[in-house]
């Protein structure tokens, strides 16, 4: 087992293409390939499907969402942390999703939203903190 110290963290900061997740998604796939097998962790940008919208009727994830993170977890060897907006009943949330690569995962509900930007008027506040283990780490 790796060392704390010993884990490779990559994160992928990069232009969204604003409330479009097809796209996004297009060049996540490419980004994500890139770090296939050289990474242990990749940190995606918060809402990486569309950017940070208040908009989230008709663009909001759904289950098959965990396929596509689980797909890239798998064949990259890594886990993937990011979040997106999600459809949950007949509400939405900010939903970190934590992908290992043996399929299984963590979610986390945004818990504290960002108020300036309205967040609270929009998304479901989530009600727990969480903690993914990986690798022996606590994140």
């Amino acid at each position: 087992m790796k060392s704390k110290e010993d884990i490779k963290v990559s994160l992928i900061q990069t232009h969204l293409v604003w409330e479009n997740p097809k796209a996004n998604l297009i060049e996540f796939s490419r980004k994500l390939e890139q770090l296939y097998r050289i990474t242990d962790l990749v940190i995606l940008p918060e809402m990486f499907t569309t950017g940070f919208s208040m908009h989230p009727n008709g663009l909001a994830c759904d289950e098959k969402i965990y396929k596509y993170l689980k797909d890239h977890a798998k064949k990259g060897d890594f886990a993937i942390y990011g979040s997106v907006m999600f459809q949950e009943g007949n509400t939405y949330v900010n939903r970190g999703i934590f992908m290992r690569p043996d399929g299984t995962y963590t979610l986390y509900d945004k818990r504290h939203r960002f108020t300036l930007a309205g967040e609270q008027k929009v998304y479901d506040s989530g009600t727990q903190p969480v903690i993914a283990d990986y690798l022996g780490v606590e994140i």
